[in-house]
């Protein structure tokens, strides 16, 4: 890491309306405290299946090159300060970083395919602390391979835990996995999972988010965006230094469902990124 600084605060990026891409069924929502009702719950162009995606992660299908020219709300995803990234940990700022102090509660499984991921909208009453604010709990999704890279490196999968205030700012916890042990925290998702795009997988049994969180919370943090369309300026992202583990089996498990969904690296441009 570049020089030590002190950090009592982060600034962080507040947007106008809470705009959340739970990847492929994305939301906008003005003045709203909840990101759970949706404008759009098609991903399919005029909601027909036949037409095909109305973007995609394929370069000949509405791929991410073209994403800023689907729609006139898509313009961001050719913005200035793009998520993922790819962190290089010589050039990682080292700072005092405020805890992320995590308050999840168990939740019941409530799984969704959307065609581009598969999604737990989670409970209500969850959510961190984090430099002074409440943000909540809202989903958490995962990506194939990762979307963000660390020196380069390219992880079997990521999690993306997606978290907003009352103000409308978004925080979004991206975690990845490395192919390790068994991990018990996926049992209950894995086991649910819908196979098909509109499906779901709802059950009274349990899950908890801290089971997708490694034991080191030493994190980068850096302001970027959401992955997916409308790719939004407004997301403060908390990426955990430490991977977690996932066997072989339980990785393919996801990959035989959702085909590689993880946007291409974006340019770091004049941002910076820190670490703890």
């Amino acid at each position: 890491m570049k020089k030590y600084i002190v950090l009592t605060s982060i600034s962080l990026v507040l947007s106008s309306s809470a705009a959340y891409a739970d990847q492929g069924v994305y939301v906008i929502e003005e003045n709203s405290s909840s990101v759970n009702k949706q404008e759009n719950t098609d991903p399919l162009s005029n909601g027909n299946r036949s037409s095909g995606l109305l973007w995609s992660y394929n370069e000949e299908e509405n791929g991410p090159d073209k994403w800023a020219s689907i729609r006139k709300d898509f313009s961001a995803c050719d913005g200035g300060q793009q998520s993922p990234i790819n962190i290089r940990t010589e050039d990682v700022v080292s700072s005092v970083l405020p805890k992320v102090t995590f308050l999840y509660n168990d939740s019941s499984i409530d799984l969704l395919n959307n065609a581009y991921t598969v999604q737990q909208n989670y409970q209500l009453g969850s959510s961190i602390k984090f430099d002074g604010k409440t943000f909540n709990l809202v989903q958490y999704n995962f990506h194939s391979p990762s979307e963000h890279r660390i020196d380069g490196k390219e992880y079997p999968m990521e999690v993306h835990l997606m978290h907003e205030s009352d103000d409308g700012q978004v925080v979004i916890i991206g975690v990845m996995f490395e192919q390790g042990k068994k991990n018990t925290g996926l049992n209950p998702v894995w086991e649910f999972m819908p196979k098909s795009y509109g499906e779901t997988g709802k059950s009274g049994n349990k899950l908890s988010a801290l089971d997708l969180l490694p034991i080191n919370k030493n994190y980068y943090f850096y302001q970027g965006s959401l992955t997916t369309p409308p790719c939004s300026e407004s997301v403060n992202w908390v990426i955990m230094q430490e991977p977690i583990e996932a066997t072989a089996a339980q990785l393919r498990r996801f990959e035989k469902v959702i085909a590689p969904n993880a946007r291409p690296i974006q340019k770091l441009n004049r941002r910076f990124v820190l670490g703890n």
